[in-house]
């Protein structure tokens, strides 16, 4: 009998519960896309939300403040209109870092900055199915 092929499929959401999201405005110093899952900082001389930068020491980038609900594509500096998320559970490796483009470098520091805002990473995996 041939071996069954099987596909791994993600289908579990970043979010896990939105405790409270606002209007607020991303904004980009040039091409980039912000994807759902991506940490965010507030921009200290403008208040605009930015990509939050681990261990970050410029102009806020460094103090995380919420989570991208939704994907914002930039074609050049500019700003968007967003709601993201202020406070929640999340799916800890569904997060994203922007200059990692994953939550490879989500670690207990960047958990602790999180869980300060009522944010909360979430160790929670979703299982492959077998394709039948």
């Amino acid at each position: 009998m041939a071996t069954q092929p099987t596909t791994t499929i993600e289908r579990a959401e970043m979010l896990i519960e939105n405790r409270w999201s606002r209007d607020a405005i991303i904004t980009a110093t040039g091409a980039i896309t912000i994807k759902r899952g991506t940490l965010l900082a507030r921009q200290t001389s403008t208040q605009k939300l930015i990509p939050y930068v681990k261990g970050g020491t410029t102009d806020g980038d460094g103090n995380f403040v919420a989570v991208a609900l939704e994907e914002h594509v930039f074609t050049g500096a500019g700003d968007a209109a967003a709601r993201p998320s202020f406070q929640g559970d999340y799916r800890k490796h569904l997060l994203i870092i922007q200059a990692d483009g994953d939550a490879t470098n989500i670690d207990d520091s960047v958990v602790d900055l999180m869980a300060a805002r009522d944010c909360r990473a979430r160790d929670v995996e979703q299982t492959a199915k077998t394709d039948l």
